[in-house]
């Protein structure tokens, strides 16, 4: 308590503020204890539920606004996911096309190598090593 007391002597907005409360107060009892109608209860309750049935619609115009733009992103978001989905459905990596002339034993071995990568636009590590493995494997049976 010492230290509220402290604090309204120093501070000029916090006495004043406890000034204006003190006057108001003083006023107040001035006025006397007077009794309420008798229909007091009921007339305020009235208006209380009068102004809430009043603010009622404007929430649920709040709330359906809310819905509304999260239904709207949602849809939004999946337009995009569609639209990415068939532009990479449409535009897929073509295979690589042959250049230089190539030897008629390789010929095969090569057309099988553009088959596999037509079938996997966006590259395979593990079946470029594979198809490596295997053209190996046909090299080293022809040497024989």
């Amino acid at each position: 308590m010492a230290e509220l007391e402290q604090h309204l002597w120093s501070c000029p907005a916090c006495r004043a503020k406890l000034q204006e409360l003190a006057a108001l107060r003083r006023r107040l009892r001035a006025l006397g204890n007077r009794p309420a109608p008798p229909d007091f209860a009921s007339r305020a309750m009235s208006a209380v539920r009068r102004e809430q049935r009043r603010a009622q619609p404007r929430r649920a115009r709040r709330r359906l606004r809310l819905h509304l733009r999260r239904a709207l992103a949602a849809a939004a978001a999946a337009a995009a996911v569609a639209a990415a989905g068939a532009y990479f459905a449409t535009h897929r990596a073509e295979a690589p096309t042959i250049v230089a002339p190539v030897k008629a034993d390789v010929a095969p071995l090569v057309m099988e190598y553009t088959d596999f990568r037509a079938a996997q636009p966006f590259g395979d590590r593990d079946g470029m090593a594979m198809f490596r493995a295997r053209a190996d494997q046909e090299r080293r049976e022809q040497q024989r």
